[in-house]
């Protein structure tokens, strides 16, 4: 769901798409001519970006991978492109402590050994992946100036409301803060305003 949401937004974005191709190989060499390149390329895995990368200038992008933790480029950070080219990307942290540092990012081998598969998947690729819209978990830990939460179905489980609720505590103002949801998730929803709004109180007395 994030990623077709991510394609849309990006389609409506202004500007030219830079695509850019990973390539693809298994790590064990008894393995290497039993799959071919094509389903190598049409594997989507978490912690991997994309084997078909799409980026515009102004675009909001995720890393994937720690790079300069002194710097703040560290996994889930969120940057702007600002300019792309054939071999580097170069980004701006979107926003928080690090805002306006920039980051030159290239091409970098990764590989996902806990994916489920009977290989292991190398993919050489910008280690990031579009970030106009993230799945829940990624959005933990984010502070955003306005948010959407699409909860077009049931997401919790018993013991996750508090911990989903604080991604949407992190928002400057609950305000800020659209909900869409389906008519019988209400009242999961209105416990999770009232929880986001207690927690922001508390949150404020805490700190006068």
């Amino acid at each position: 769901m994030a990623d077709h949401m991510n394609d849309h937004v990006l389609d409506m974005f202004p500007g030219d798409t830079v695509t850019y191709l990973s390539a693809d190989s298994i790590a064990e060499v008894d393995q290497q001519s039993v799959y071919s390149a094509e389903h190598l390329n049409s594997l989507t895995l978490i912690g991997l970006p994309p084997h078909e990368l799409s980026i515009k200038l102004g675009t909001v992008i995720m890393l994937l991978r720690k790079m300069d933790l002194s710097c703040g480029h560290c996994n889930g950070m969120r940057y702007i492109v600002r300019q792309v080219n054939l071999r580097c990307i170069t980004a701006e942290i979107a926003c928080g402590e690090y805002s306006g540092k920039i980051l030159l990012i290239l091409r970098i081998p990764l590989s996902q050994t806990d994916a489920g598969l009977p290989f292991t998947l190398r993919r050489r690729q910008f280690p990031i992946r579009p970030a106009f819209v993230m799945t829940i978990n990624k959005a933990q830990g984010q502070i955003l100036q306005r948010s959407g939460v699409l909860l077009d179905e049931p997401v919790f489980t018993h013991g996750q409301l508090n911990a989903r609720s604080m991604a949407v505590a992190r928002v400057c103002l609950i305000c800020s803060v659209l909900l869409i949801v389906k008519v019988t998730f209400v009242i999961t929803v209105f416990f999770l305003l009232l929880l986001c709004v207690s927690t922001i109180l508390v949150n404020k007395d805490d700190q006068i």
